[in-house]
C-alpha cells in the first residue's frame, strides 16, 4: 500500500494522549478497520509517561524509546491527514503504518532498520502490538472492527526502509567489439 500524503507543519495538528477519545465528525470510519485517534489541545506528558511504564510492566518486548517515535508518528500522520483531505479523526492501521514509514524515514533515513532493531521492533506487526498495549491503557482508542491483523503483511522492513536507499544504477552500455580488426593504439 502507498498512499501519498503532504507535509505538515507541527502547528496544524495534534494527538490526544489521555482519557476517553471523542470521535470527530460523524464517527464513521473509512477504509478497513480503522484506529481511533483524535486531535489535541494539550498533551498530557505524564499520562503517557505512566501508561507507557504500565506498558512495559507487562510487556517488554520493546525499548521506551520506540513508544515515543509511535506517537510522534501518530502525530506526523493525523497532520499529514488533515493538510490532504481536512479530515480528523480515525486513522486505520494501514494509514498509520504508511505515516510511520514516511516518518521514520525522514527522521532516521537509512538507519531506520538499525535504530528498529535496538528497540527491538522487527516488523509492522510489531507497531501493531504497541498500538494495542496502548488502548489497553486507555492512551489510544479503536473501534470494534481494529485487530492485529490490520498491521500485519502492510510492508517488509527491507521494502520500507532499506529499498529506498538502494542505488538504482543503469545497466552498463553494450560495447560492440568487432572480431578480426586490428586494435587501434591510443594517442
Amino acid at each position: 500500500m502507498n498512499v501519498e500524503l503532504p507535509e505538515l507543519s507541527t502547528e496544524d495538528c495534534q494527538l490526544t494522549l489521555s482519557g476517553a477519545l471523542p470521535t470527530i465528525g460523524d464517527g464513521n470510519a473509512t477504509g478497513p478497520s480503522a484506529v481511533v485517534f483524535s486531535p489535541y489541545q494539550t498533551m498530557d506528558h505524564q499520562k503517557f509517561d505512566e501508561a507507557i511504564r504500565d506498558v512495559l510492566a507487562r510487556d517488554s518486548r520493546f525499548d521506551r524509546a520506540a513508544y515515543y517515535f509511535l506517537r510522534d508518528a501518530l502525530d506526523y500522520t493525523l497532520k499529514l491527514r488533515k493538510k490532504a483531505t481536512g479530515a480528523q479523526g480515525h486513522i486505520t492501521g494501514q494509514q498509520l503504518l504508511e505515516g510511520l514509514r514516511q516518518h521514520a524515514l525522514k527522521t532516521f533515513g537509512p538507519m531506520v532498520p538499525t535504530v528498529f532493531e535496538y528497540w527491538g521492533v522487527r516488523s509492522a506487526a510489531d507497531f501493531g502490538v504497541m498500538v494495542f498495549s496502548l488502548v489497553e491503557s486507555g492512551i489510544f482508542g479503536k473501534t470494534d472492527s481494529d485487530s492485529l491483523d490490520d498491521f500485519k503483511n502492510v510492508y517488509t522492513f527491507h521494502d520500507a526502509f532499506v529499498a529506498p536507499f538502494i542505488p538504482h544504477t543503469p545497466a552498463a552500455p553494450v560495447r560492440k567489439v568487432a572480431v578480426g580488426t586490428p586494435a587501434r593504439e591510443l594517442n
